[in-house]
Formats: C-alpha cells, sequence, structure tokens
C-alpha cells in the first residue's frame, strides 16, 4: 500500500519491534540469505530525535518528484548501495559490545571485512521496521570495493545496479581523494544514465580526521556539499550526528562500548560494529523519512481522489529531475574491466597475475604485477564501437599507489596501431591524470591525501585514445625507474623559491621539500627518497615494483571535449570540374589529425 503522510520517525529506533529472523541481501547481483543479526544497544544515540535527526538530511527539491513516485510504490522500495571499504563490512567483524562473540568466526578485533554485518544489512532491517505497517518489503542491493576513488563508479555504472532502482546511495566520503565537484557530479551523471528514474544521495561517513577538524582541512564535507546541490542529490550528514556523539566520549579512547570506528578506535576510517549499526539505523531513517514527507507532497499536491484516500498514479519519471543535457548526457558506450584478470593482456618478462589483497580482512586484490624495470605489459587489442570505423575514446588506467612502501617504480603509457594524448592542457592539472608518465609512488606523485593517509589505493589516470577499426589497437605499459623530471612544473602551484630550488640542486624531490615534506598518519614526517644522496640512490634502485589493476573505455563526451577546448574542427570545400564536390573534414585533438 502506499505511503501515509507523515513526520518521518522521531527517533532511530522504530516503532516496531526487531524480528528475530533471517536477511537477505543482494551481493554483487548475488542473493544471500543471512542469519539474524545481534543487535547492539546503542544507549548513547537516544538523545538524538527529531530536531537533530532532520538537521542531517540535506535533501534536494530536484528530486523531491522522484522520491513520490517511490512512495508510491506497492511493494517496497529497490535501494542500491554503491560505496568503498565501509560498505563492503570492513569493521564490521568485531565482537559485538555487551553480547559476547558476534558470531562463530570472529572473535575480538577481527579485521574480516563481513558485507553481512554491514551498515547496509543494518539499513535493511531498520527500514523493514519502520515500513512494516504498510506492507511494503525493501530491498538492498550493494555493490562495494575498497581502496578505490569515488570515480570508480562513474564507469559502467549499469553493472554494479539492478533494473529498475528506485534509490541509490553513494559512500564515497572517505575516498575522495583526487576528486573536486566537477568529478562528483559526473559521478552522479553516470549513476542518473544507468538508473534514470533513481532517486541519488550521498551517505557520508566521515573519517576520524574529518570528523574532529570539520572537513580534514580540505573542505571535502563542502566539496560534496556543493557538488550534490548542483547535481541534484540528497545528502546524509551523519558527520552531524557523529561529532555530538564523539564530544560525549564515543571517539576518545575509554570504556569499549561507546568505540564508533574499528579496532577500538584506531582505525581512522572504518566503522566498528557499533559504527555500522548507526550508520545503518541512520540511512533507514533518512530513507523512510524522506518517503513519509514524499506522500505529504502527494497529498498537498493533489485534488479530489487524494484526498479521500485513493492513490494516484506516479508522476512521470522521465522528466522527474530539472537537470540540463550538458549534466546528464545520453548512454554513451563502454567497456569496463574492473577485475585485473578479465582484462586482455600480453604479458611479457616479469609482469604476472597476482593477488594482494588483505587476507585478514578476506578482502582480494587482483592486479598484474611487474617487478623489473623495463618490462612491458601489453594491452590489447582495443575494441571499440563497432558501428563506428573511429571513434575518439576515453581511458581510464586503474594502478597501485602507495606512499606506506618504498619499492614502488613509475608507469611510461604508450599506445601501438592508435594515438594517444593527455587529457589536461593546463600544467596544474597534470598531477590529477599524470600522462604518459605515471608515479606509483604518492610521494613522487605529490598525492597529499594517500600520503598524509600512508594509505594504499588503486589510483586512475584518465587519458585520450583515438581508435582506428582497420588498425588493431593495443596500450603498452613500461616498468620505467622513477624520475621526478617527467613530471611538469605548474607555474600556478609553485612559487618562485620552489623553481629556484630545483634548479639548484639535482634531486628529484626538491619540488616536495620546497614546499615541506608530507606527513605520515601518525604525525611524524615520511621519509623521502631525497633524505640523502646515498638514500636516494638506493630507494632508485630499489624501486622495483609497479600494478596495473584494472581498465576502463568510453567514448568521450563531444560536448564537453568542445566546451573544454580540446577539439577544433575545420572543413574544406573543394570544387572541381565535373561538378565533383570533395569534402574533407579535419579534426585535430591535442597533435594528432584524423581525415574523415
Amino acid at each position: 500500500m502506499p505511503l501515509a503522510c507523515g513526520s518521518g520517525p522521531p527517533s532511530l529506533e522504530p516503532v516496531h519491534p526487531a524480528l528475530h529472523r533471517k536477511s537477505t541481501l543482494f551481493v554483487a547481483g548475488d542473493r544471500f540469505t543471512y542469519a539474524p543479526l545481534a543487535r547492539i544497544n546503542v544507549t548513547f544515540a537516544r538523545s538524538l530525535m527529531r530536531a537533530t535527526l532532520d538537521t542531517a538530511m540535506n535533501a534536494s527539491d530536484a528530486a523531491r518528484a522522484q522520491w513520490r513516485a517511490v512512495a508510491l510504490l506497492p511493494s517496497g522500495p529497490r535501494i542500491a548501495i554503491l560505496g568503498t571499504s565501509p560498505t563492503a563490512g570492513c569493521g564490521a567483524a568485531e565482537d559485538v559490545p555487551g553480547a559476547g562473540r558476534s558470531f562463530e568466526r570472529g572473535v575480538g578485533l577481527a579485521r574480516t571485512c563481513l558485507v553481512e554485518r554491514s551498515w547496509g544489512r543494518h539499513l535493511l532491517d531498520y527500514l523493514s521496521r519502520h515500513l512494516r505497517h504498510t506492507g511494503a518489503a525493501p530491498s538492498v542491493h550493494i555493490a562495494a570495493k575498497n581502496a578505490v576513488p569515488a570515480s570508480f563508479y562513474e564507469r559502467c555504472t549499469a553493472r554494479h545496479l539492478p533494473a529498475d532502482t528506485h534509490v541509490v546511495l553513494l559512500e564515497v566520503m572517505t575516498n575522495l581523494f583526487g576528486a573536486n565537484v566537477r568529478t562528483i557530479v559526473s559521478l552522479v551523471a553516470a549513476v542518473r544514465r544507468a538508473a534514470p528514474h533513481a532517486a541519488i544521495a550521498f551517505v557520508m561517513w566521515p573519517s576520524q580526521y574529518q570528523l574532529r577538524y570539520g572537513g580534514g582541512g580540505s573542505g571535502r564535507v563542502q566539496m560534496l556539499l556543493d557538488a550534490a546541490a548542483q547535481a541534484g542529490a540528497d545528502v546524509v550528514r551523519a558527520d552531524l550526528l557523529l561529532r555530538p556523539l564523539a564530544r560525549r566520549g564515543a571517539l576518545p579512547r575509554g570504556a569499549f562500548p561507546f568505540k564508533l570506528y574499528a579496532q577500538r578506535n584506531a582505525d581512522l576510517v572504518h566503522p566498528s560494529p557499533v559504527g555500522h549499526q548507526l550508520l545503518g539505523a541512520i540511512a533507514a531513517r533518512f530513507v523512510a523519512k524522506r518517503l513519509a514527507d514524499a506522500a505529504c507532497d502527494q497529498l498537498a499536491g493533489s485534488s479530489g481522489p487524494a484526498a479521500n484516500g485513493i492513490a494516484l498514479p506516479p508522476p512521470p519519471l522521465s522528466g522527474a529531475v530539472a537537470v540540463s543535457s550538458h549534466t546528464v548526457p545520453s548512454r554513451l558506450w563502454e567497456q569496463c574491466f574492473t577485475v585485473a584478470d578479465q582484462m586482455p593482456v600480453l604479458p611479457s618478462g616479469s609482469w604476472r597475475l597476482v593477488d594482494e589483497g588483505d587476507v585478514s580482512k578476506a578482502v582480494h586484490k587482483l592486479g598484474y604485477l611487474s617487478t623489473a624495470v623495463g618490462d612491458t605489459l601489453r594491452i590489447g587489442p582495443l575494441r571499440g564501437p563497432t558501428p563506428r570505423r573511429c571513434a575518439l575514446l576515453r581511458v581510464t588506467l586503474g594502478y597501485q599507489l602507495s606512499a606506506a612502501r618504498t619499492d614502488l617504480g613509475a608507469l611510461r603509457i604508450s599506445c601501438t596501431g592508435c594515438a594517444c594524448a593527455r587529457m589536461y592542457t593546463r600544467p596544474e592539472r597534470y598531477d590529477f591524470d599524470p600522462f604518459p608518465f605515471v608515479h606509483t609512488d604518492a610521494r613522487y606523485a605529490r598525492n597529499g591525501d594517500v600520503t598524509s593517509a600512508n594509505a594504499t589505493v588503486t589510483a586512475e589516470t584518465d587519458f585520450f585514445l583515438l581508435w582506428h577499426g582497420d588498425t588493431p589497437c593495443y596500450l603498452d605499459v613500461l616498468h620505467a625507474e622513477r624520475d621526478r623530471s617527467h613530471v611538469p612544473d605548474s607555474t600556478a602551484a609553485r612559487s618562485a623559491s620552489d623553481r629556484k630550488a630545483a634548479r639548484s640542486t639535482s634531486d628529484h624531490m626538491a619540488p616536495h621539500r620546497a614546499r615541506g615534506a608530507p606527513h605520515s598518519a601518525s604525525g611524524r614526517v615520511a621519509p623521502h627518497p631525497s633524505a640523502s644522496a646515498s638514500g636516494g640512490r638506493q630507494r632508485q634502485r630499489h624501486a622495483t615494483r609497479v600494478r596495473v589493476d584494472s581498465l576502463a573505455l568510453a567514448m568521450a563526451n563531444e560536448d564537453a571535449i568542445v566546451s573544454l577546448g580540446r577539439v577544433r574542427v575545420r572543413v574544406r570545400v573543394r570544387v572541381r570540374v565535373r561538378v565533383r564536390v570533395r569534402v574533407r573534414v579535419r579534426v585535430k585533438v591535442r597533435g594528432w589529425v584524423l581525415h574523415h
């Protein structure tokens, strides 16, 4: 039955009691049935009442039509969660406080990532209780991948979403390294292409650094809010609710039952079992409140039938969100190899397929690893859109980027049988999408986010590829030595003192020293290859490994390319004798020319 108009749940705890029963989740497209969860008595969250909870809902007016349609569904909403390691259930396998061992396989501070105990599972259980009086049975579909940027879900998004998705929740707050407003808006646009009728919301689970310093000093919270407002998406501000709990003792070291983060708050990112349940309850209350408000909107905007309790048909969803065609372009051709063993490769030398996942977390991390400088990994032949003879493609290459390892080299990317070019012309953008030379050491790559967290992640770089259907196209990835000279200097990003320091020394890391050495997560200065001449040479000799994780191809958005001034089209018309007209179109893209 359609939901009734109301003010939404007054607190995180649903009116209907919990039932000790199994739950069914869809994980990566497969159906799983899990045993009942041992609930945690989160007593310190009882102070989060309606007024406080409503302030954490950053609702977009542009999404009201989608929520109205979802509120009229007789079978309950179909919710898809796209997220990172918190969505994968990292931190949820620890013992439940006050309930002994939560399940037979986990004891103490287990580091296993269990989606069956994640916040998505709690979302399903809590939301089912919120909607029990309506007879609606929500379903939850989860897609999660550890240590990937938010842009990971921008490619081949439809693979991660079920058909006819009603609500999409994006959990990417902790992995916004290298992101900006434009990339987040592009992520929402990709979700809309895959699920044009769905309401979209960001679920913000902050890291401890972001929670304590209001955005981590980099303005990520505000950046996400600005992007959501521009894209017409909702935001669940869990950080606003966690901050008062942190002041009450849920974060500082103390009694174990009040820890919101894993490893008794030693983990700076992943929720503890308490944090998972709390985040699931917050997200469930948000969905229930949004649906109740949508039912009120439907009642207030209708006349006659609705006033008499007769449900009206849902509004037309095709024009639900008022966004321009530039924000949500039509579906483009794309091809993704999100797992390394799916890529068409011709390995040589030391390149081999490895799984370097964390066994303690039950996380797999497949990639092609090289341990010898000079070895080349050939990827291909790459296939473009079949109806076309040629196409301009946007290529996304995923690779391991780390500040925690000291043995990482670099990649040199080239193309055979096709042409490649850098995405950006402005030098200050080179660090965002490096090409053709890519550092895999975060300190050489000048990636402050990964360096400050002392983390190891899968980073991505984008570049253009001009594909011809009549010529086999290969992507060659060479394992190269680290070389600071391959990072172009940006006059906008470097001061005169930086340039003077760089000229006065042959040290590759002089630009880093001039700006200040990066710091590790512990607060100590992270060691640089430039710590000493001998240390730099020793580190250079041991740059013995690089890893390639994924590949994605997509048709370049012509409107975006033209708007950025990357493509110039010139048409020449030559009239010859016998009334023969020859039209020659020259498309010049960053130094190479395509003739039609």
